[in-house]
């Protein structure tokens, strides 16, 4: 079971109001992400309002405020680096264009990255 605090949309903590699971709060969120643009990526800034069917008070930095640890989803901009040095250190790495970081997911295996929601093993 995944760690952290699950919950939905309240006037304590804000997010989805009709969301038919809990989202996972990490310093109790950040601003939404940046609508997607080009070939998904959403690395421009915040959309400076809440999005729909928002419940409860804006996250910490406002709609306006940075993005979360991380970054929001953009492209590779690190230097070249394949997934095998990836599958020996668990780094973030070059996939196409797409910027993977590798997690831990007893549930599928061990280790992997998400690919436009495909589970891609690093074995």
């Amino acid at each position: 079971m995944p760690r952290g605090t699950y919950v939905s949309g309240n006037a304590q903590i804000g997010g989805p109001g009709d969301a038919r699971a809990g989202f996972s709060v990490v310093d109790h969120g950040a601003p939404p992400p940046p609508p997607p643009r080009g070939h998904g990526w959403n690395d421009g800034p915040a959309p400076g309002h809440p999005p729909p069917h928002w419940v409860g008070a804006p996250p910490p930095g406002g709609w306006d405020g940075p993005p979360p640890p991380g970054g929001w989803n953009r492209p590779w901009s690190g230097p070249q680096r394949d997934v095998v040095l990836a599958q020996a250190d668990f780094g973030p790495f070059q996939y196409e264009t797409y910027t993977a970081i590798p997690v831990f997911n007893w549930q599928f295996g061990g280790w992997g990255f998400w690919y436009m929601g495909v589970w891609v093993p690093l074995y």
